[in-house]
């Protein structure tokens, strides 16, 4: 519990919210050993940033309360859903894996068994099943290159678009439901979501975005967030995000340190009734951020559009910026691996190498005619 009370500790110097500093904060903590024959509790306060800590031992090994406790742990069920539901991807999976491997699965439970004692062959039938596009499949499922658990290579000698793979399908079917915080709600269906890709990639790549090029994104979730993302993905360029709860200066550290070359961002969102403006953090993230070369501004609010937003370098509204650079329609060719996802671990450490700051999802771009 040690680790408790140094992050308490930690918080309560950092805090720099008056409110916070003299608020008293009680956390019990508990600690029960191997064969539970203690527990031990921990209040810890937090008043004008100091953190005080009283323990209290409690030893009950052999009373009743600890062969309540242990037969309490016994019975606790994580079964949330067992029902059988013939329609469902999961059943239909699990009835090709009975007749092609002769096997008798039960229940879900049952095909989680059998993938993991027959790793490659589900992740294989995996690939087949939801027909993967690839421009090469791969030689071999699984190769495992260390003694971690993480060490691991799949799908050895595959190539494929992760973008091609969600816009294969173009028809109006709905793809994408939008309902935001006040209440707009909206539906996007695969046609469209492929009609507004084609527009972002096309003035991405206008605006020179390249094979391995980074894009960050500071948004909520929306709609403008998944055009962008399969509109990287196409070119060949990863894509990344930062928290939209950080303020200008962390925002812009973390920017800093992805070094990315586009950079996306809406101007606020509400959540319970509580306003967060990106906007005013825009300026500080891209003057602190020298790699940046373009910024696409996504307005929710016509004072967005008001107060203009000529005091940002390399700026643009996104509707006129998409619509004015659609000049192209097919995906570039390419027969190497680039990564794709960029997904940051922690904020918490030190400027690290880049090439090691983030989990890589590969991926290739593929020609296509999206007309």
């Amino acid at each position: 519990m040690k680790t408790v009370a140094s992050m308490l500790n930690h918080f309560s110097k950092l805090c720099f919210l008056p409110q916070f500093r003299h608020a008293a904060i009680t956390i019990l903590a508990r600690k029960a050993t191997r064969n539970m024959s203690s527990a031990v509790s921990y209040e810890h306060k937090i008043v004008n940033g100091t953190s005080e800590k009283s323990q209290k031992i409690e030893t009950f090994k052999g009373t009743e309360r600890y062969a309540a406790a242990r037969q309490a742990r016994k019975s606790e069920s994580f079964l949330a859903w067992n029902k059988k539901v013939p329609g469902t991807g999961t059943e239909k999976f699990k009835k090709v894996i009975e007749e092609k491997y002769n096997v008798k699965l039960d229940s879900y439970w049952d095909l989680h068994r059998w993938s993991i004692d027959n790793c490659e062959s589900f992740w294989a039938e995996v690939w087949d099943y939801f027909q993967v596009v690839a421009s090469k499949k791969y030689e071999k499922v699984l190769v495992k290159t260390g003694p971690g658990f993480l060490d691991n290579e799949w799908f050895v000698g595959a190539t494929l678009n992760y973008a091609e793979n969600i816009l294969r399908i173009r028809d109006d079917r709905i793809a994408i439901t939008c309902l935001d915080e006040e209440g707009r709600f909206e539906e996007i269906t695969y046609a469209q979501l492929f009609e507004e890709v084609k527009l972002y990639a096309a003035a991405f790549r206008k605006s020179g975005l390249r094979k391995g090029d980074l894009v960050c994104c500071m948004m909520n979730n929306r709609k403008e967030a998944v055009f962008g993302c399969l509109a990287a993905a196409s070119i060949g360029a990863m894509w990344t995000g930062i928290q939209v709860y950080y303020g200008a200066k962390a925002a812009a550290k973390i920017a800093n340190r992805m070094e990315p070359k586009f950079f996306l961002a809406s101007d606020g969102f509400f959540i319970e009734n509580l306003d967060i403006n990106i906007y005013e953090s825009i300026p500080t993230i891209v003057e602190n951020t020298p790699s940046i070369e373009k910024v696409i501004i996504i307005p929710t609010r016509e004072e967005t559009l008001s107060k203009g937003i000529s005091h940002i370098r390399n700026r643009g509204i996104v509707l006129p910026y998409i619509t004015a650079r659609c000049i192209t329609s097919t995906f570039n060719k390419r027969e190497d691996k680039i990564k794709t996802i960029a997904l940051e671990p922690s904020t918490t450490i030190t400027r690290p190498n880049r090439c090691r700051a983030f989990t890589e999802i590969s991926s290739e771009t593929i020609e296509k005619t999206i007309i």
